[in-house]
């Protein structure tokens, strides 16, 4: 009777090597070597940089040391009645500033006339239809802008303001009043003045700046300028 031999008996056929002695030596040799090549790159990175920290601790140890030199030859040689001495002069030339300036202030500004009685009189003063949404005071010119929702109490503070007597009325260096007009609508064309900031108003409500000039004493005015072709 004839034998049947099954060839894809796994006994039969020829073993396959995926990975021999050989190449696995030859692997692990090279992952040696590449591991002994890092080891010694981050060997040398920390050899520098224990070198530079030796390097930087020296030379702090060195400005440590002379400045605990310096600071025992200035206790050794420092006099303290001098330094309270100069102290004091220099707290008195403060005081003297301080008084300077006051002085000058009250000069420029006479009383009642000040920023804080100015602004005293407009919270005082202000009718409920307007308000002010910017306010600055100088020496010589004082700047209001706001809105309002009625020009005619706008008119009679303005009358009011006129009245203090600390400010040039006659006439304002800027009187603006300008109609905030509906949502989606175009203003007209601008003046010669800056536009006025509407942003935030009501539509039909009324944006106004008043720029007016403050009285300043005669001894501390600007002197006038020279005529031109006129002699010196």
């Amino acid at each position: 009777m004839a034998q049947q031999i099954n060839l894809h008996t796994p006994i039969l056929l020829q073993p396959v090597r995926v990975f021999s002695a050989r190449t696995m030596a030859t692997a692990l040799g090279v992952l040696a070597l590449g591991l002994l090549g890092l080891t010694g790159v981050l060997l040398g990175h920390q050899h520098r940089a224990a070198q530079e920290a030796q390097a930087t601790a020296a030379r702090q140890q060195l400005e440590l040391t002379q400045l605990r030199a310096a600071l025992a030859e200035a206790e050794r040689t420092a006099d303290p009645q001098a330094l309270r001495q100069e102290l004091a002069r220099l707290q008195e030339a403060e005081r003297q500033w301080h008084q300077a300036r006051q002085v000058n202030l009250h000069e420029m500004l006479p009383a009642g006339q000040g920023h804080a009685e100015l602004l005293a009189w407009t919270a005082r003063e202000l009718p409920p239809a307007v308000w002010l949404r910017q306010l600055q005071l100088a020496p010589d010119e004082v700047l209001l802008e706001g809105a309002t929702l009625d020009t005619l109490s706008l008119q009679r503070w303005l009358a009011r303001l006129a009245s203090r007597g600390d400010l040039h009325s006659t006439p304002w260096r800027e009187l603006t009043v300008q109609q905030v007009p509906p949502a989606g609508t175009s203003r007209g064309p601008e003046g010669s003045s800056p536009p006025l900031s509407t942003g935030g108003l009501p539509p039909g409500s009324w944006a106004f700046r008043l720029r007016a000039a403050r009285h300043t004493p005669p001894e501390h005015a600007p002197p006038p300028a020279a005529a031109p072709g006129g002699s010196p």
